[in-house]
């Protein structure tokens, strides 16, 4: 994705598998021209967010990446926290959640963006967690939306309507 941007975008965020360029990434892409970053930082959905780790029964190590930005015409600033939930345990999508939640507040005087593959369908209760208080789904709050499959793997008429990918905001 960096080198299909090309020069026009940058982005923060590290690869979960050490803290610097190996494994997935969660990344937030950014217009160079328009914004400028005023701090970002990362953290592992695990029990010892401040290093590389596993949490709560994952599969894989999981990060979420966060940044502020500020646009440099408009000297307005916002928050956008990224991410992608395990698939495999249950325990850790429930406390990812808590983390990102208590992520979100901190930031309680600027708007947030959050976005991610959270690996959890609308309704469920994961969904209710996360869209009970702190954020809400773009999806709803739309005066007009759509009802798109997010998750397809590879086929996009096996898994019609299935919904993991989402982006929340504050209110």
């Amino acid at each position: 994705l960096n080198k299909t941007l090309g020069e026009k975008y940058s982005y923060v965020g590290v690869g979960r598998d050490d803290g610097d360029n190996e494994g997935e990434y969660s990344a937030i892409f950014y217009l160079k021209d328009k914004y400028n970053v005023v701090d970002s930082g990362t953290f592992w959905l695990s029990e010892t967010p401040a290093e590389v780790s596993y949490g709560w029964g994952s599969a894989y190590r999981r990060i979420c990446n966060w940044v502020i930005l500020e646009n440099k015409y408009t000297n307005t600033q916002f928050v956008h926290i990224n991410t992608h939930f395990d698939n495999a345990s249950s325990e850790a999508r429930r406390n990812s959640i808590g983390m990102i939640l208590e992520k979100a507040k901190e930031f309680n005087d600027l708007p947030v963006v959050f976005s991610g593959d959270l690996n959890f369908i609308e309704k469920s209760l994961g969904y209710r967690d996360i869209t009970a208080d702190v954020l809400k789904d773009t999806k709803v709050l739309a005066k007009e939306t759509m009802d798109t499959a997010t998750f397809h793997n590879a086929d996009p008429n096996a898994f019609k309507g299935i919904v993991l990918d989402y982006i929340l905001i504050n209110d």
